[in-house]
């Protein structure tokens, strides 16, 4: 009796250990442990130009998108049920911390299968986001990593005094004009400021260590804000794959079986009514921005 109650204790021992194994192996690999059909729709999605809030100014603005449509795009091909593949077309040199956070927030969530393409520079916040994707391609010479902070802003208090100008403030908080161009930053408010930056620092540290799989130690050596060539960042770790468009198409083909591939665009397409009040829209904003920015004493935190 005894014996028996010994071999039904090992069987259940081992059964226990068989799941555990099982469970470990599926959490490594279900990132990219994906099934395709032969025929795939991609949902390309386009992240070019700073990563921030507001929308393009229209024809004769440059690449910037918003970031909450971004985000939209993302969870829209996310939740279509047609959509199997999630790329993400990113021409980005990085932008403000909470636009670039939302995307890579919307990347995380996905449960589709979410590739990242980098191409001239997907460094920043814009490496952010591609670093929560399942997989990353870049091209050998793209500039990507930049893993850092910063947070600037001007100060001419000493032309104020050269001038005989004065600076007489009237505030509620003992804090409420830190950053001001008008007076130095005091050691505290500067102690103040840095701790903030160390914080999200941190944060986009541990996000990138997750995802990437880098240990504590290797992070701490390329989260320093330093840039990597495409082939650099491959040997540590950062990206996947060198390569381009073609690449990612032979990827599905080989890895998937995929015999064919179709493109869905989700950007919304802008008509010549948009682009013209677009443009209207965005010089009246810039000029009222222009005037703010010589008064405004906050700062606007960029990951870079």
């Amino acid at each position: 009796m005894t014996g028996n109650i010994k071999k039904i204790f090992f069987v259940i021992i081992f059964i226990i250990i068989t799941l555990l194994i099982s469970l470990i192996i599926n959490f490594v690999t279900s990132d990219f442990n994906i099934e395709l059909s032969d025929n795939v729709n991609v949902a390309l999605i386009k992240i070019n130009g700073p990563i921030m809030y507001g929308e393009n100014g229209g024809i004769f603005s440059g690449d910037q998108r918003d970031a909450a449509a971004i985000s939209k795009e993302i969870n829209s091909a996310s939740e279509d049920e047609s959509i199997d593949v999630i790329l993400l077309d990113i021409n980005s040199p990085g932008g403000t911390v909470v636009a670039s956070k939302e995307i890579s927030n919307a990347v995380k969530r996905s449960d589709k299968l979410v590739i990242s393409l980098i191409k001239e520079v997907g460094a920043s916040g814009a490496y952010w986001i591609a670093s929560q994707s399942d997989y990353i391609i870049a091209d050998s010479m793209s500039i990507t990593g930049s893993i850092g902070v910063i947070a600037s802003y001007l100060e001419f208090g000493g032309l104020l005094d050269e001038y005989g100008i004065s600076y007489e403030k009237m505030i509620g908080g003992k804090y409420k004009d830190m950053g001001s161009p008008f007076r130095n930053l005091t050691l505290e408010e500067r102690n103040l400021f840095q701790s903030k930056i160390d914080q999200i620092h941190e944060e986009f540290k541990f996000a990138v260590m997750k995802n990437r799989n880098l240990t504590q130690e290797e992070i701490d050596e390329l989260g320093q804000g330093q840039f990597f060539l495409g082939i650099e960042a491959k040997e540590n770790k950062l990206i996947d794959e060198l390569g381009d468009k073609y690449l990612f198409e032979e990827l599905l083909k080989k890895k998937y079986n995929v015999t064919e591939i179709k493109y869905t665009q989700f950007e919304k397409e802008m008509t010549l009514i948009d682009a013209f009040f677009g443009k209207v829209e965005s010089s009246f904003y810039n000029v009222g921005q222009g005037i703010a920015d010589s008064f405004k004493t906050e700062q606007r935190l960029k990951i870079k």
